[in-house]
């Protein structure tokens, strides 16, 4: 099931779980799982249906950086 959250982060914002590393989504995805208490098959669906979980998702795989 993890294989359709890289879909979805890949479509949607672009990323490639490649560039962060498979460890780091392993984690950030346990700590998302664990936020929300739920099993990755629920995560799954959660993620596709509400924007709140997406945006968890995606504030927890990205790395803000400020130019100046």
């Amino acid at each position: 099931m993890s294989t359709t959250i890289e879909q979805l982060l890949s479509q949607k914002i672009g990323m490639d779980i490649n560039s962060i590393g498979k460890l780091s989504f392993q984690r950030v995805l346990a700590q998302q799982l664990q936020k929300f208490d739920c099993t990755i098959d629920q995560y799954s669906i959660l993620v596709q249906q509400s924007d709140a979980v997406w945006i968890s998702l995606v504030e927890a795989m990205v790395v803000p950086e400020t130019w100046f």
